[in-house]
């Protein structure tokens, strides 16, 4: 960056012969970005940014080539095409059209620098299936380090969040302790201010894929990102509903603890949340079951709860029967180990936040009956909460299948069923 603002400046004194003649700090700029080892027609092989946005655009689906994952990172392909058209107004003496194209090379400059990152945020998040230990750390770390002021003077929200889960020291609550998704997503709305798109960054294929990216990692939408919203499984909501959305991580943990036979783990979990957050407080699965309004059930008048509830003679009935399984208690002392994990986990998902999903959808159309589709802070908010407890954060935007809610079984039963959309009806999204 500096040579191009040195060959500006060059030029604006009037001195093109200096640096020993022609724009010879503008090929600097150039040679520092691709060096020797690229040789003459860049064989991905070097050690400088010419390389890394070449590693990085297979990964991210920002290639020129064959699905985008083959050839000249586009990076790379924009940023030959700016370095010879500044060399040519260098050469015409158009001072200010070359200030200009500065402007535009380091947003491509700086793209691979961010993927890096982002690939990072996955890799040294603890939670990640493919945490990387101690090497990913240090990547994120570094490549956080080549990224943050430029992000921070963009948003300075999102820079605290870079800083807090990126950067060694001040990551005192540990590396990527927000979790890569949140993260992610901070940074995601800087790109306009980095001069960047969504499709400029692409998104994180899963290892060995060139198709499939891996679960909220997926390419962000520029028009849903300039209102604020974000896909949940192919759905487009008019008001922001990621932290509901991310209820499904107190279900992963529910899984993952009684998968351990930590139960006491799965209650905390199932009890406490921690991933979800409201505006008072922190919002839980056992909530959906044991809230009241007036000192009656929250979901009460509610048809398909009323019928639940007067079947188990127990208002609570969800609440019921998730404790007892993952305690072990009431019906469910004593029964088999195995069988109380599920319970634990299948009650927790198909009692409790199905039937919230179900209670989102009636207060939807409670809001439309009185008038007020401005009440859940604007828009059917109710109606997009529902659809975010029935597919989850894990599903990202695309629908990956790899949720833990009803989002999640529809997809795992359709194929056992024949009640696809697809090939055989055994392919593709559930009919459901």
């Amino acid at each position: 960056v500096h040579e191009l603002e040195d060959a500006v400046g060059d030029c604006l004194n009037g001195d093109l012969t200096d640096n020993d003649g022609g724009p010879h700090a503008w090929d600097e700029g150039w040679a520092f970005w691709a060096g020797s080892l690229e040789g003459e027609a860049g064989t991905s092989s070097g050690q400088l940014g010419y390389t890394l946005a070449q590693k990085r655009c297979p990964q991210f689906g920002t290639c020129t080539g064959e699905s985008n994952v083959e050839g000249t990172a586009v990076a790379n392909a924009k940023l030959l095409s700016l370095f010879n058209t500044g060399k040519s107004l260098l050469q015409s003496g158009d001072c200010a059209e070359t200030a200009d194209v500065v402007l535009d090379i380091v947003p491509q400059m700086t793209l691979p620098l961010l993927q890096g990152a982002i690939r990072y945020f996955y890799l040294a998040d603890p939670t990640s299936p493919d945490y990387g230990g101690a090497k990913a750390e240090g990547e994120l770390w570094a490549f956080a380090l080549a990224i943050l002021p430029q992000v921070a003077q963009c948003d300075a929200t999102a820079g605290a969040m870079l800083r807090d889960n990126a950067i060694g020291p001040l990551a005192t609550g540990g590396y990527m302790q927000d979790g890569y998704r949140k993260v992610k997503e901070a940074v995601e709305g800087t790109y306009d201010c980095l001069g960047l798109t969504c499709a400029d960054v692409g998104g994180y294929f899963e290892s060995g894929s060139t198709a499939t990216y891996v679960a909220g990692m997926e390419p962000c939408d520029n028009n849903n990102r300039a209102q604020g919203f974000d896909t949940i499984a192919n759905y487009l909501p008019v008001s922001d509903v990621v932290e509901h959305s991310q209820i499904d991580l107190d279900h992963l943990t529910i899984e993952t603890c009684a998968d351990a036979e930590d139960f006491d783990c799965a209650v905390d979990a199932y009890t406490a949340g921690g991933n979800s957050q409201k505006t008072a407080g922190t919002r839980t699965i056992q909530g959906f079951s044991t809230d009241v309004v007036d000192g009656n059930p929250k979901l009460q008048g509610e048809p398909l709860f009323d019928m639940y509830a007067a079947y188990y003679e127990d208002d609570f009935y969800a609440d019921t029967f998730t404790l007892g399984a993952c305690e072990g208690t009431g019906d469910f002392a004593g029964i088999d180990t195995p069988a109380r994990i599920e319970l634990c986990i299948k009650n927790a998902a198909y009692l409790n936040t199905w039937m919230y999903v179900v209670h989102e959808l009636e207060d939807a159309v409670g809001d439309c009956l009185n008038g007020d589709l401005t009440d859940n802070d604007g828009g059917p908010h109710a109606w997009d909460e529902g659809w975010a407890f029935w597919a989850g954060s894990l599903e990202g935007e695309a629908g990956t299948s790899s949720g833990q809610l009803g989002y999640t079984l529809a997809q795992k039963r359709c194929p056992q069923f024949g009640t696809c959309t697809g090939e055989s009806n055994v392919e593709g999204t559930a009919v459901a």
